[in-house]
């Protein structure tokens, strides 16, 4: 791109190609001198390196002409607070552990998606809230409970009829299948464990149950509870009563989407970015 010398360089839309998404811009090859969009001006020809974080081949219509690709895993937090991608899509704790926390409880007004509660739990950021991850740029959030609605009983498929599978086996944990827009093949089996061999164009969400206190129930059993952006608020003669929306399924039972979560709760994280 053509800019005058000594002008700020335009931050490029989110790049998506072949399941991997531009995560950051740097001035090196081993990307460790990262580009300030902001501060930093062209004074001569320069080439900038993106770092690259791998994530759903396939994409996803959350909404009237919005898109979006998944993280490839779902999210946890360190004992320091940075955030990061579970290695695998079926990777999760299932004891606390609070060097690796993989179930969240639900805050809406903190500055940074992770940090310590009075409790010493982990709290999740809702609404509008863009997220670094592994010192990305601020390229992911979480659905809505609308958009969640929208994904997994809305939206057009190309050539399928079907958008998800519940009880599905893989990497030995079962959880929910949710298929691209484009998705080709058949329908999964929920008696065949996949061994993580998932079409590339299909995410997978662990059924990891969730935490209560220090203590993470309904583990193996297929249910997964997944924090949306969304939620409700209620007079009571005490206060205001918050409850936040998650997208929930277990079993062969369907997926549901419940606004009666308890923020104390501990619940998983699967995160988004937008694309084209």
């Amino acid at each position: 791109e053509n800019v005058l010398r000594g002008s700020l360089i335009p931050k490029p839309d989110n790049v998506f190609v072949s399941g991997e998404l531009a995560i950051g811009w740097y001035k090196d090859e081993s990307c460790l001198d990262r580009w300030d969009f902001d501060t930093d001006k062209g004074t001569e020809d320069i080439t900038l390196y993106a770092k690259w974080a791998q994530m759903s081949e396939g994409k996803f219509t959350i909404g009237e002409g919005r898109k979006v690709c998944f993280t490839r895993s779902n999210l946890w937090a360190d004992g320091s607070n940075a955030l990061h991608f579970e290695t695998s899509p079926w990777d999760y704790k299932v004891s606390y552990d609070r060097n690796h926390v993989t179930h969240f409880t639900w805050s809406s007004s903190l500055s940074d998606a992770a940090g310590e509660g009075s409790s010493g739990d982990y709290l999740f950021c809702s609404k509008n809230h863009m997220v670094s991850v592994d010192g990305s740029d601020r390229l992911f959030y979480a659905l809505s409970i609308e958009e969640w609605a929208y994904l997994l009983e809305k939206r057009a498929m190309y050539y399928v009829p079907f958008r998800y599978t519940t009880n599905i086996t893989c990497g030995n944990q079962k959880g929910l299948v949710i298929y691209a827009d484009d998705y080709r093949g058949d329908r999964l089996v929920k008696d065949t464990d996949y061994e993580g061999n998932l079409p590339g164009n299909c995410i997978f969400l662990p059924g990891a149950g969730y935490r209560s206190g220090s203590e993470v129930r309904q583990v193996g059993n297929s249910a997964g509870f997944y924090w949306s952006s969304s939620v409700s608020y209620t007079p009571t003669e005490t206060g205001i009563e918050i409850e936040p929306f998650s997208m929930n399924f277990g079993g062969y039972y369907d997926v549901d989407f419940s606004d009666n979560g308890d923020p104390h709760n501990g619940f998983s994280i699967r995160l988004v970015a937008n694309v084209k």
